[in-house]
């Protein structure tokens, strides 16, 4: 026998559907109201009224292990499988699922206590399990609505929308923060849905950039976070990656101004007139920023230099300045010796003789150090960083002394 058929929630005593919670007083609680007992800081037992500590926690059986492993084993597969029907029963050939279908799945992700004053999230399941002790948003339904035909999308999404933001302002402090982060993630399933589109064989990849990009110069101005808004950033952020991805491909294959493609000339352009007819700063930052994380900051540096008229707007001034700011080392944390390593690999770089590195390598190896891992750090640290420079002003011919040692190790 299982050990959801031998046990009921001593609260609501309907059978387990997970793992029993056990109270201090040996009692045994349901995920779901065990939930509701920290929502509302209850520190009594339903069933003896037994009072606990204000930061009591359940009991672990230990006895019991493998009987729980074995049932969450069992719920996730059945869940995979569920997540598997509903990607394609309900949304099959794209079709939209009546409102009753889109209604009851988001009940499987948004449910409320039976008090009826506060609401919380769970993962996408069959069972009562997987209440989160927080608002959490996951993308999976989220992009199963979207793959629906355009009006439908939008009015799902305004139903989750919706609810989600109820959620968050009954149970977040920090709402405004909760429910910026919740649209993002709605912003990136919609552009992934876009980017998807714009790849297929039968798509003009160029042209439904360049149509994303009108319909972004309509609505990205709008005042709050609103559906239609949330669609033009999406449209925004796809049709500037496409953007990137020509201008790149101009400058890195010495493309003649002359012979660039009309309709990429025309995608440019649209991309310009969004960044300026809409005074939204942040267009142009998220193109200069999508060309220097895909194809390098010397890909951009040569944007900037191109003669192309098309392509001037593109420079800004402030990020292809002399200036540039030294990236701080994550390795650091690795504790003096690297710090040692690395000092003396800089002296190397700036010009000084290779055999102080080789001597501060011989002093730690001496010393019981494993001074492979620090070096190997220390030069993948001066390498990376050195990429903040332009091309010729990188000194990455000295790295090759320290290789060398690195080498003879």
């Amino acid at each position: 026998m299982g050990i959801q058929d031998a046990l009921k929630c001593c609260d609501c005593e309907a059978v387990l559907e997970g793992p029993p919670i056990t109270l201090p007083c040996q009692d045994i609680l349901c995920n779901q109201c065990y939930a509701m007992m920290k929502v509302h800081g209850v520190s009594e037992c339903a069933k003896c009224c037994q009072l606990f500590n204000e930061n009591w926690e359940p009991v672990h059986q230990t006895e019991k292990k493998n009987d729980i492993e074995k049932l969450k084993g069992y719920q996730k597969r059945c869940n995979t499988f569920f997540m598997d029907v509903v990607s394609q029963l309900c949304f099959a050939d794209n079709t939209a699922p009546s409102q009753e279908v889109v209604e009851k799945l988001l009940s499987y992700i948004f449910f409320t206590t039976r008090g009826g004053d506060h609401q919380r999230t769970r993962d996408l399941s069959i069972f009562n399990t997987g209440i989160d002790p927080t608002p959490v948003f996951r993308s999976f339904l989220l992009q199963l609505l979207m793959r629906t035909s355009a009006d439908n999308v939008k009015e799902n999404l305004e139903h989750y929308l919706t609810q989600a933001k109820d959620l968050i302002q009954k149970n977040a402090d920090d709402e405004d923060e909760q429910y910026v982060e919740l649209c993002l993630l709605v912003i990136q399933c919609l552009e992934d849905m876009y980017t998807q589109e714009a790849s297929r064989a039968d798509v003009d990849e160029i042209k439904y950039a360049c149509d994303a990009l009108h319909r972004a110069n309509q609505n990205i101005t709008m005042e709050g976070l609103n559906v239609e808004k949330l669609y033009g950033l999406a449209s925004a952020r796809m049709g500037l990656a496409i953007t990137a991805r020509c201008v790149a491909e101009i400058v890195m294959n010495n493309i003649d101004p002359r012979h660039v493609d009309r309709r990429v000339r025309k995608l440019i352009e649209t991309a310009q007139i969004l960044y300026e007819e809409t005074h939204v700063n942040w267009t142009r930052k998220y193109l200069v920023k999508h060309i220097c994380r895909c194809y390098s900051i010397d890909v951009y540096y040569k944007v900037c230099q191109n003669p192309a008229p098309f392509l001037r707007w593109i420079s800004m001034r402030d990020v292809n300045s002399d200036q540039v700011v030294e990236v701080s080392d994550r390795y650091i944390v690795c504790g003096d010796n690297y710090k040692r390593i690395r000092e003396a690999i800089t002296k190397v770089i700036l010009g000084e003789n290779v055999e102080h590195l080789f001597e501060t390598v011989q002093e730690l190896q001496a010393a019981g150090v494993r001074v492979e891992l620090m070096l190997q750090l220390a030069v993948h640290r001066e390498i990376t960083s050195s990429y903040i420079y332009p091309q010729q002003q990188r000194k990455l011919k000295a790295l090759v002394c320290v290789i060398i040692v690195f080498n003879t190790l």
